[in-house]
């Protein structure tokens, strides 16, 4: 689960990263949905009831609500998720999958002793209809989980000072689930192996851009240095053309954030745009 705020956080880097080279419903819906097909790849949704007393439960779910509120240290993107939603994700997480499953492959210690691994590391297979359910049961767990997705987002964007302004963390509260259900189920289900499809990519994008003013955090990241004259800048503010970077960075999340993405035909038509202004526009 991580790895799907990462993947939210990583478009703005993104789209920073190009710059750089160019120059240089309501909670009360949410929790009446239904998650849809009741049977997950031929197995009842609803687990044997008899797990819940199971005295393994509740250490995999502390150790799984640990390791999500942690950082790899080998990725300086990484980004750690919030108490409330790391304790839903893990109690979602746990019932969805099962207890009896998670004994067959690792042990709670093990997840604690590597917390930057996750269910594909562990070798649990976890189908897109599972990790719809997994993102359903903590939106009923924590009915302020958008809230608490964009106020994570600003205040890792904070940190680097150029995209906080850009971002309305309240916005989020009032955005619907639906809108991002199907990336969220892939992201569950395939985890550090994500890898979107252009729809999903572009659902993620679409949603984040009711509350992330994206043409003000990449003209904000790039005026920041103190290089580039004010007549760039609103050159940019001129020229970027908002489908032209929506395109991009739906590009960039399809491509993965280590791909050349500046080589793409997205990304070439976006930095474009940011070279002509760096030259005099």
């Amino acid at each position: 689960m991580r790895k799907v705020l990462t993947a939210m956080l990583v478009v703005l880097a993104l789209s920073a990263s190009a710059a750089a080279c160019a120059s240089g419903d309501d909670d009360e819906n949410v929790l009446d949905e239904t998650t849809g097909d009741d049977t997950k790849d031929g197995k009842d949704d609803k687990k044997d009831d008899t797990e819940d007393d199971d005295p393994q439960r509740e250490a995999y779910i502390d150790a799984i609500a640990t390791s999500a509120q942690s950082t790899d240290p080998s990725d300086s993107d990484d980004t750690p998720m919030p108490q409330q939603m790391a304790d839903c994700y893990a109690e979602s997480f746990v019932d969805e999958v099962g207890v009896d499953e998670l004994k067959g492959k690792v042990t709670p210690d093990e997840i604690r002793e590597k917390p930057e691994n996750d269910h594909t590391d562990w070798g649990i297979e976890v189908s897109e209809d599972q990790g719809r359910a997994i993102f359903r049961g903590i939106l009923d767990c924590d009915p302020d989980m958008m809230r608490e997705f964009g106020e994570a987002m600003a205040e890792s964007m904070n940190e680097g000072g150029d995209f906080d302004q850009a971002v309305d963390p309240d916005c989020f509260a009032d955005t619907d689930p639906d809108d991002i259900e199907d990336f969220m189920a892939a992201g569950f289900a395939n985890g550090d192996e994500l890898k979107p499809t252009e729809e999903q990519a572009r659902s993620m994008i679409d949603w984040l851009d009711q509350c992330i003013d994206f043409k003000k955090a990449i003209i904000a990241s790039i005026a920041a240095d103190d290089s580039i004259p004010d007549s760039a800048a609103r050159c940019l503010n001129e020229k970027i053309d908002e489908d032209t970077l929506k395109d991009f960075m739906v590009a960039g999340v399809v491509a993965g954030d280590d791909a050349d993405i500046e080589n793409t035909p997205e990304g070439k038509a976006f930095t474009e745009v940011i070279t002509t202004c760096m030259l005099g526009g």
